[in-house]
């Protein structure tokens, strides 16, 4: 079978690295904390342009489609005017990647908005959203398809499959700036109630288990660097932002907001997250700059160690 597949057995084989979480309530790690949309429809899912200057995100408004506004702040525009979730912007940034009718068919659109195209076959069946990311020279295209994940080729329409067990559900989420993992995160049930963050290899060996702890952990993203990644933590009512460094070890917490804080990711320069979060009363999304040095201090993370 192609691509990597994982049995139960084989967990006890597997890294596993995070121990409990230092909960520093995100204290000496935010530099700022910025809210850029206001509307009183759901805002989630922020996706930066390569050049850092704006951010694509989905909404519930009219509808559900995506929308764009300035990392500096200002009126959000409207990208798409059809069914449009989870976007991923390329890396050229002419092209934004999506899911729609549901989440089970995914395309790509101009970032300037008009006609999408859909990039896989209706023989590859996805029905909870593809959550595409891009890698780094934009030639292929990784996302999710009933919990197994798969990668095509854009150039030749060629369809690799990454990830796949009977066991497990799996969502793609960032490609490693090394080219040499995806993340994602893992769990037995469908619901997400007791996902982990993975590192899917695509180049031979086994995945790497980076979280095991209560509750679920997910939507990993890499920092540009490739020194540490971003994720959300669901535990009770509580949904939270931490960091890890990459190469495993006790995570951080930097976020202080006893709400909802979710689907972070970092800006192209690694200083910010875009996330999105209900601390304004309402779920929009915000931009938080970060105090890198302290971070890596925290997680341990220094040149040399990588």
């Amino acid at each position: 079978m192609s691509g990597r597949s994982i049995s139960a057995v084989m967990l006890g084989m597997m890294l596993s690295v995070s121990g409990p979480h230092t909960d520093c309530q995100g204290q000496g790690f935010q530099k700022s904390l910025t809210q850029l949309t206001f509307d009183p429809e759901v805002d989630y899912y922020p996706s930066w342009s390569p050049d850092g200057t704006w951010i694509v995100f989905s909404s519930s408004r009219d509808g559900g489609n995506l929308w764009k506004v300035s990392a500096d702040g200002g009126p959000a525009v409207q990208v798409t005017d059809f069914s449009s979730n989870h976007p991923s912007w390329s890396p050229d940034g002419s092209l934004i990647a999506f899911d729609s009718d549901g989440g089970s068919v995914l395309q790509i659109v101009s970032s300037d908005g008009g006609i999408p195209i859909r990039i896989v076959p209706e023989t590859i069946v996805m029905s909870r959203g593809a959550h595409p990311c891009w890698s780094l020279d934009g030639t292929k295209v990784a996302f999710s398809a009933e919990g197994d994940v798969w990668m095509i080729d854009l150039p030749t329409a060629e369809l690799t499959l990454i990830f796949q067990d009977d066991g497990y559900y799996a969502r793609a989420f960032c490609w490693s700036p090394d080219g040499r993992y995806i993340t994602a995160d893992v769990g037995t049930d469908v619901e997400k109630s007791d996902d982990d963050v993975w590192l899917l290899p695509l180049e031979g060996g086994e995945p790497v288990i980076l979280t095991q702890l209560p509750g679920r952990e997910g939507n990993p993203k890499y920092s540009p660097d490739g020194s540490m990644i971003v994720y959300m933590s669901h535990f009770g009512e509580i949904r939270s932002l931490w960091m890890i460094s990459a190469t495993g070890g006790d995570p951080v917490r930097i976020t202080n907001h006893e709400g909802f804080n979710a689907n972070p990711r970092f800006s192209p320069d690694g200083t910010r997250i875009a996330f999105s979060s209900d601390r304004g009363g309402n779920p929009d999304i915000w931009v938080m700059e970060l105090d890198i040095e302290a971070l890596k201090k925290a997680l341990g993370i220094y040149p040399d160690s990588r």
